[in-house]
C-alpha cells in the first residue's frame, strides 16, 4: 500500500505525540521512510519527516540514510536539492552534538553529487 501525503502526517503527529516515548513507534517511522517510494509530494514530504526524527531513532537510522541516499539519485531536480539541504544536519545530534558515524558516507555522497551539470543543484551541494 502506497503512503499518501495524508497519511505522512498523520504518522508525523502520532511521532509528536509520542515524546518519550518515540522509541516505541518504529513501524510508523518506517512507513515515514517507505513513503520515498511514494510520488513527488510523498517523497519530498517523507524526507522532511525522516530528518526530523533522525536523532529520537537511532535504530532506523542506516534505513533512513538509504531511503535519503537513494532520493539524492531521484530524476526530479526539486526532490534531491531538499534531500541534499538536510543531509548535512544528520551528521549532528540533537544540539550541537555530533554523530561522527554519518559524516564518512555523508561526506561520500555530497562528493559524488558535485559532479552534477546543474549550476543550481551544484550550488547547494557546495553550501551543505
Amino acid at each position: 500500500m502506497a503512503v499518501t501525503v495524508e497519511k505522512l502526517y498523520e504518522l508525523c503527529e502520532k511521532l509528536d505525540s509520542a515524546k518519550d516515548k518515540i522509541t516505541e513507534h518504529q513501524e510508523e517511522y518506517q512507513a515515514i521512510i517507505a513513503g520515498t517510494k511514494g510520488g513527488s509530494s510523498e517523497k519530498r514530504l517523507a524526507a522532511q519527516f525522516i530528518v526530523r526524527y533522525f536523532h529520537r531513532l537511532p535504530d532506523q537510522q542506516l534505513r533512513a540514510l538509504d531511503a535519503l541516499f537513494e532520493l539524492c539519485e531521484d530524476d526530479d531536480v526539486n526532490i534531491r536539492k531538499v534531500v541534499i539541504k538536510d543531509l548535512p544536519g544528520l551528521c549532528k545530534g540533537p544540539g550541537e552534538a555530533s554523530e561522527p558515524q554519518h559524516v564518512d558516507k555523508v561526506a561520500d555522497v555530497l562528493t559524488q553529487l558535485l559532479q552534477t551539470e546543474d549550476s543550481h543543484e551544484q550550488t547547494i551541494v557546495q553550501n551543505a
